[in-house]
């Protein structure tokens, strides 16, 4: 048998085992109902998310004409606006005329020159991120001080970008500090973006939260857009005082990228019950309401009452997104004094699940955080013919599990 038939015949062996041990664990574990069989699944489905948020929040290695574009769908400047939108709405020539096409022409040079700046500003990133070459790496550093000292505006700002990528790389920091505090009050919003992310790479005490709250009212979106990710960076993600009342005007900016921006900061972070309270509102009826549940609400750290009543509530919406991303929140960072008002908002929807999938999820929820209180609903449901044999065995499972369970 040659190497590759070898292989798959130690995955396929060890595939079976792995099925054997949790159909045994799932049969003979008396506490089996404790396991939680989605786990990975659902890691699998966090990290997807976190790679997404990293995506959407960080600036790393982006242009101005990508500001918001990072942030979401839409823009919100004008001068990122389609030519054709911007005429439709000044009465200047529409589409086809020549000032339109002289200005998709302009457009498309801006592109090419910042696709230049961009693999530029890549190449110079991976020469110091690589560990073979330290003379490279050398070089890649010196490309990168003389690039931030030249005057190409694209490449100062994804050169900034890139710093921000070494923020775990050793290297002499101190070299970049002043250069880097220069482009801090560039007449270009997204050098000044880009420089606050590769301030905190260089000299993170340099990004002060009294900084981060004058630049709070900077006039372009592309810098208050970002500034509650990084106001979280430098603030251990808890959001109190100054930068929780600057960041409860961010949610109200007339920009909605900035409101889709600090959204996406405030995720896993510990907030004041104002801000709770605003998060809840965003998510019941403005435009960010996906965004305000998905990073927000359902991210929080130190889940309170009302924000988990919100949760519950939503778990009747009519966006499947939102009832899923609620879930997804009410299974993490819920404190003890929440989990049994949990347990119950499940038990009173058992009913109103109709596939055995989700059935089966509100009951895990209901026997991690409820008592013997709530047993005879799930016995009741158990009892229920309509309800799909197996899940009606695990209701019954799960009552069983909840009678030993003292009180909370």
């Amino acid at each position: 048998m040659n190497r590759t038939g070898m292989i798959l015949l130690l995955l396929l062996l060890l595939s079976n085992a792995a099925w054997l041990a949790v159909w045994f664990t799932t049969k003979h574990d008396s506490n089996a109902f404790d396991v939680d069989t989605g786990a990975l699944e659902r890691e699998v489905d966090e990290l997807q998310l976190q790679l997404a948020d990293l995506r959407r929040a960080e600036p790393t290695l982006i242009g101005t004409g990508e500001g918001h574009r990072l942030l979401g769908e839409g823009t919100a400047s004008t001068e990122d606006e389609e030519p054709a939108a911007r005429e439709a709405q000044t009465g200047s020539p529409t589409e086809g005329s020549a000032s339109s096409q002289a200005e998709l022409t302009r457009r498309q040079a801006e592109q090419k020159a910042y696709a230049a700046a961009r693999a530029e500003a890549t190449a110079m990133l991976k020469k110091v991120l690589q560990v073979e070459d330290p003379a490279l790496r050398e070089d890649g550093l010196a490309e990168m001080a003389a690039a931030l000292a030249g005057t190409d505006t694209k490449l100062i700002e994804y050169t900034l970008s890139a710093l921000y990528s070494l923020r775990t790389v050793d290297f002499d920091r101190a070299a970049f500090r002043g250069i880097v505090e220069q482009h801090l009050d560039s007449a270009d919003g997204g050098i000044r973006r880009s420089a606050l992310y590769a301030l905190y790479t260089v000299d993170p005490q340099g990004v002060r939260q009294g900084l981060l709250l004058e630049r709070a009212a900077d006039t372009d979106p592309r810098v208050r857009s970002h500034i509650a990710r990084l106001l979280a960076l430098t603030g251990s993600k808890t959001f109190e005082g100054a930068s929780a009342l600057t960041t409860l005007t961010l949610l109200s900016d007339q920009d909605p990228a900035v409101r889709k921006g600090t959204l996406r900061g405030l995720s896993d972070a510990r907030v004041t019950p104002e801000l709770a309270r605003r998060l809840i509102e965003m998510a019941a009826t403005s435009p960010e309401r996906n965004d305000a549940i998905t990073f927000g609400l359902s991210r929080l750290k130190d889940k309170s009452r009302p924000v988990v009543d919100a949760l519950l509530t939503h778990l009747d919406d009519e966006d499947q997104n939102i009832r899923a991303r609620a879930h997804w929140g009410l299974q993490r960072e819920v404190g003890k004094g929440q989990q049994l008002l949990v347990a119950q908002g499940y038990a009173a929807r058992l009913g109103k699940f109709l596939n055995p999938k989700s059935q089966r999820e509100a009951l895990k929820l209901i026997a991690r955080y409820g008592d013997d209180r709530l047993a005879p609903q799930l016995e009741q449901f158990a009892a229920n013919e309509m309800v799909d044999r197996d899940v009606r065995a695990m209701a019954a499972k799960a009552a069983e599990h909840l009678r030993n369970r003292k009180p909370r």
